[in-house]
């Protein structure tokens, strides 16, 4: 199949794949008990207040319409609509809340790449040995640990035991740092702000380890055995016997051919990361579109749900074709 037959079914499974996605979200908010306009008014609120905001956001139309209504605001209008609790518009509070868990998905993948490959290669190299064992038990032990567990225990022990390190927020109370990205550590490099940039830097260590723990675990299982069934080609085999350093085997030739599925995996994990640091950011009081999900969800906050969703959907959706478009270009077999 040539590349641009491939990229194009690529595009069109991800456009279908994008509205069912989207049509499971509508529905799923409209049956979760609930009614956005009881949680907005307070108790006792008159009757006629009720049913002109439910005619305001459209409650009263019939499902299908606001069925229509959305897929026409997000395909035509390109319009997430508005908040319900904070009469600001979604796009507006996504884009301000999103470099908040993007710069804690970097970091965290960051640390596990560090950890997380080398640690898998060590365990290939040394199969079978004591140090094998020892590492596949821990990284074991470290993909059974709940995140919120995690979390806390960190809290703790290096934030209230040690008073090492900060248990909550982005930054020290008293510092400031002149927003450009939204990316604290970016924009305090970018400003010279070295008091911002330390601050952002301590403030990510404990946020950015939970987060990692279980993708260091994931990676170096996914190293190891790559790694594993690597040395055992026959190419190895012929390096070996030429005499050529282990350095030069394990990291010029094997690695080489082992950090593909490796970078396949740790691609999709981003994408995930994204969307799943909700219990990082409610644990560590980080304002990021994980909690305002979680904020949005307790409020029956429709189009901030909606929206949420919808971005981390299209993430998901972008990072797959980019995945599978890179792979096919790697390795042309996947085209056939």
């Amino acid at each position: 199949m040539r590349i641009w037959k491939f990229v194009l079914a690529r595009l069109l499974l991800g456009l279908i794949t994008l509205f069912l996605l989207l049509t499971v979200i509508f529905f799923t908010l409209r049956v979760i008990p609930g009614d956005p306009v009881d949680i907005m008014l307070a108790e006792g609120a008159p009757e006629w207040v009720k049913e002109r905001l439910r005619h305001e956001w459209g409650l009263d139309k019939p499902i299908y319409i606001q069925y229509i209504d959305y897929l026409y605001n997000i395909f035509v209008s390109q319009d997430l609509g508005v908040s319900r609790w904070s009469s600001l518009p979604v796009t507006d509070e996504i884009l301000t809340r999103f470099p908040t868990t993007l710069e804690l998905t970097i970091a965290s993948m960051c640390i596990s790449a560090i950890i997380g490959i080398p640690l898998g290669i060590f365990s290939a190299v040394r199969r079978d040995k004591a140090a094998d064992h020892l590492i596949r038990m821990s990284s074991i032990f470290m993909y059974s640990l709940p995140v919120f567990f995690v979390g806390t225990v960190f809290q703790m022990i290096f934030g209230v035991s040690l008073y090492l390190l900060p248990i909550y927020g982005r930054v020290g109370k008293d510092v400031i740092i002149r927003r450009i990205t939204g990316l604290n550590i970016l924009d305090g490099i970018l400003t010279g702000n070295l008091e911002g940039l330390s601050s952002s830097l301590i403030h990510l260590i404990l946020p950015s380890m939970t987060l990692s723990l279980f993708l260091i675990s994931v990676l170096t299982r996914m190293t190891r055995a790559n790694m594993i069934e690597v040395l055992g080609e026959r190419y190895i085999t012929t390096a070996k016997a030429k005499g050529l350093p282990q350095r030069v085997i394990v990291y010029k030739h094997a690695l080489r051919n082992a950090i593909i599925p490796i970078f396949t995996v740790g691609m999709y994990y981003f994408a995930n990361l994204l969307g799943g640091a909700v219990i990082t950011e409610s644990i560590f009081s980080l304002p990021g579109i994980g909690r305002l999900v979680v904020d949005a969800a307790l409020r029956r906050d429709y189009p901030v749900v909606q929206g949420c969703a919808i971005f981390y959907a299209l993430i998901v959706v972008i990072t797959s074709i980019i995945i599978d478009i890179g792979y096919s270009i790697l390795n042309p077999q996947v085209r056939i």
